[in-house]
């Protein structure tokens, strides 16, 4: 399968490259995470991720009725740090340690899809983009992961600050295969330049797991990723 979407983005950007008209489009935006991404109760397949920012650099070729799309994206979601660390006190409350903060990375994505892409005209300004693309996406979820708590020193001394590392291990896949829906809305401008607003559905399906966690709180990343882009730039065209 990874073979055949190797050989789909090789196509594409061969037909992009060589075509009669070309668009590069740059876009910012936030991005939803939803599903066991966004599941904020309990230990078992919650991600606990919130709302972040996200990115993307789009090209297109066009010859004819033909369009094919290539995208490059990337992602930053926060953890949830006030949904997650009562839960993990709590849970870990045999343990007699009296955790009193969490430090907690951010979960970092970075994307590249390719696809066909169909283009409703509007008028003579709007246009309605419809893509659908699959490929490739690299997960990260948080690096740093420590719950901190104080502790009577040895010989009687004041209590001193210390911390559980609660991160997991790479033993699993960063990398999955993903697909994403989109479609949008764009308005032309003068010399070729379009104002370009997309929604995509991003669901990264298929990529390893990953642990993390402490005593009783051991979790279990979500097998799927998914995530709803909202974003909004520019448009070049190229003849």
């Amino acid at each position: 399968m990874k073979r055949s979407l190797k050989k789909l983005l090789a196509l594409t950007a061969l037909a992009i490259s060589t075509s009669a008209y070309a668009q590069l489009e740059i876009q910012i935006g936030r991005t939803q995470p939803i599903g066991g991404f966004a599941k904020k109760t309990g230990f078992d397949q919650a991600g606990y991720a919130k709302q972040g920012t996200c990115f993307q650099l789009n090209a297109m070729g066009e010859d004819g009725d033909l369009k094919m799309t290539m995208s490059v994206f990337a992602g930053i979601n926060k953890f949830d740090l006030d949904a997650y660390q009562p839960q993990f006190i709590e849970a870990n409350k045999a343990s007699g340690k009296t955790y009193t903060r969490f430090e907690v990375g951010k979960y970092l994505n970075f994307g590249f899809t390719a696809g066909p892409e169909y283009r409703l005209q509007i008028g003579e300004k709007l246009v309605v983009p419809i893509r659908a693309h699959v490929g490739f996406q690299m997960m990260m979820p948080p690096l740093k992961f420590n719950a901190y708590y104080t502790e009577l020193s040895y010989f009687g001394g004041p209590a001193e600050e210390s911390y559980d590392n609660i991160g997991g291990n790479f033993v699993y896949e960063v990398l999955g295969l993903n697909y994403r829906l989109g479609s949008g809305l764009g308005y032309k401008l003068s010399g070729g330049t379009t104002l370009m607003a997309r929604v995509d559905y991003n669901n990264r399906f298929l990529g390893g797991q990953m642990t993390y966690g402490n005593g009783e709180a051991r979790s279990t990343y979500p097998k799927k990723f998914t995530n709803i882009d909202f974003n909004i730039g520019f448009a070049f065209g190229f003849d």
